[in-house]
């Protein structure tokens, strides 16, 4: 549970500092029951969403985010789950590849562990 508290923290932590690097621009997501921001800072190559009121879900699955190429090809952008203890879930973004590479990001529900092309249903996107 100190672990958790930790990674949450330390979470937070960044994406307070996310919000305050020039460049940043903070997009809104909107999906079904979800709302929040994707903090995207193409300078530094990272993103950062802030999510509230999303779902918790069943044992077994988890919310993976998916990086939206031009062609409409997906690649795996990380794992997260919702904080359980309430307020908001932050979840970073991965890419090996600028941002500028990108349309936007998908997020889907997925098997424990993610999968390495979208399988679940779509919980929401964002367009950069």
């Amino acid at each position: 549970q100190q672990a958790e508290l930790s990674r949450q923290l330390a979470m937070e932590q960044t994406a307070l500092a996310m919000i305050a690097l020039p460049g940043a621009r903070t997009l809104p997501v909107s999906g079904t029951n979800v709302t929040g921001s994707l903090i995207v800072n193409n300078e530094t190559n990272s993103a950062i969403l802030i999510l509230s009121n999303l779902a918790e879900l069943e044992k077994g699955k988890t919310y993976q985010i998916w990086l939206i190429q031009p062609d409409d090809g997906r690649v795996s952008a990380g794992l997260f789950e919702v904080n359980r203890d309430g307020g908001f879930t932050i979840a970073s973004l991965v890419s090996r590849d600028p941002l500028q590479a990108y349309i936007g990001i998908g997020v889907t529900v997925e098997p424990d562990g993610g999968s390495d092309q979208p399988t679940g249903p779509k919980v929401f996107g964002v367009e950069f």
